[in-house]
């Protein structure tokens, strides 16, 4: 169990107490997330001091984000430390520490469209547009297999069967059991030349180092190959969408993107293609 490691908890209504709660009883993640709150919460608790949650009205919250933005702290991870915090007094409301919480400042994190994705000849055009062996395994992993960024980080060659033609699906975020799944043919020949080429280590990560979170590799690769400017979770939005594009079946797709449910696919995950209104109008015509 993950707790937050700081001394002088006083009483239930103070923010060092609320986030104490929460590590320790509220959050139901994987380690590495709830790893992130821990020291997202110790940050808070330096910032904020050990206040009463009464006291941390909009104008205060609203003076931490601007002094953070002064600081030159990302907009992503001011975000991410103000969502932590909105979690902590949501559950001291829940606890009846806490009447109620407070307006939140709205931050605009990203400029790029949630919902873009690579079509199969877009993939094709950024798989030759990439000059960097690691990136370019990195996108052919994601966009193929349709994994969450953490997880495709996590992709090591202990995870691939390059002679049965499988690979394992972990999903860090939904916590299921991890599914063996057959390697598509294209990303089999893609992954088999890239084993051939650098003979790694079984544990050593797939992409050959670790990515990181390569917005910028990214950007540049679609300016150069004139296609949509895609996020990393673009990738997986692509996979989805690709799926159903080639009219695989719900359980498949369901199973494929590590989803517990399909409500997902529809809600998030699917666009609509040229390809898929063709059909349309095609059986739409056949009908009539």
């Amino acid at each position: 169990m993950i707790q937050l490691e700081l001394t002088g908890i006083s009483s239930q209504g103070t923010l060092r107490a609320a986030l104490a709660h929460l590590l320790a009883n509220a959050l139901e993640c994987a380690r590495a997330t709830r790893a992130m709150h821990a020291v997202h919460a110790r940050y808070l608790v330096e910032w904020f001091g050990d206040r009463e949650l009464s006291s941390l009205g909009y104008p205060l919250l609203q003076r931490y984000y601007i002094d953070e933005q002064r600081r030159g702290i990302a907009r992503e991870t001011i975000r991410k430390r103000l969502s932590t915090l909105h979690m902590a007094m949501s559950e001291a409301v829940r606890q009846g520490w806490l009447e109620k919480v407070p307006p939140w400042p709205v931050i605009k994190t990203d400029t790029r469209p949630k919902d873009a994705f690579w079509t199969l000849a877009q993939w094709e055009a950024a798989h030759l547009a990439c000059d960097d062996n690691d990136l370019r395994t990195w996108i052919d992993c994601g966009w193929w297999l349709g994994m969450h960024t953490s997880d495709l980080n996590r992709f090591r060659w202990t995870d691939v069967d390059l002679v049965g033609k499988t690979w394992v699906r972990r999903n860090t975020k939904s916590k299921a059991s991890p599914t063996v799944l057959p390697l598509p043919e294209r990303l089999w020949k893609i992954l088999k030349a890239r084993f051939d080429e650098v003979q790694p280590h079984p544990r050593d990560h797939v992409a050959g180092r670790n990515m990181g979170h390569p917005n910028r590799p990214l950007k540049e690769i679609c300016n150069r190959a004139d296609i949509p400017r895609l996020s990393p979770i673009g990738l997986r939005h692509s996979c989805e969408t690709y799926l159903e594009e080639c009219q695989a079946s719900e359980v498949f797709q369901t199973t494929w993107m590590g989803l517990k449910s399909p409500k997902m696919l529809h809600k998030h995950y699917r666009h609509v293609t040229g390809p898929m209104l063709d059909k349309g109008i095609a059986a739409m015509n056949a009908a009539s």
